[in-house]
């Protein structure tokens, strides 16, 4: 296919515009689901922190039924040619069927051992 022509410009243009922005999206739909932080407040409730686009990060207050309904997901990506990707996640669902992301692999700051 020539460069010059216009179809394969238009498809050029497309591609660039979704691979451009697919970071981009990807880090506006993690604004206000990745969790930084859980604390355990009182036997029923959990407060959790998450991670916003703005730098401003928004807590609130859910119950500890949150932790019944957890999914794991392995994250892993094989494909030919490129780096394999190991990243494993949980899957939250608050009360608003809102979907929270825990990253198995990221560090919790105020997370301690006993």
């Amino acid at each position: 296919m020539e460069y010059s022509d216009l179809v394969y410009g238009y498809i050029a243009f497309a591609f660039f515009l979704v691979a451009g922005n697919a970071m981009l999206m990807a880090m506006v739909w993690l604004s206000g689901r990745y969790v930084l932080k859980i604390e355990h407040i009182n036997p029923n409730e959990l407060v959790i922190t998450t991670w916003s686009i703005t730098g401003f990060n928004k807590s609130f207050t859910q119950d500890i039924q949150l932790l019944t309904d957890v999914k794991y997901i392995k994250g892993n990506a094989r494909f030919s040619g490129v780096p394999s990707v190991n990243a494993p996640w949980l899957k939250l669902k608050t009360n608003e069927n809102k979907t929270l992301v825990v990253d198995m692999q990221g560090d919790f700051s105020n997370w301690h051992f006993k």
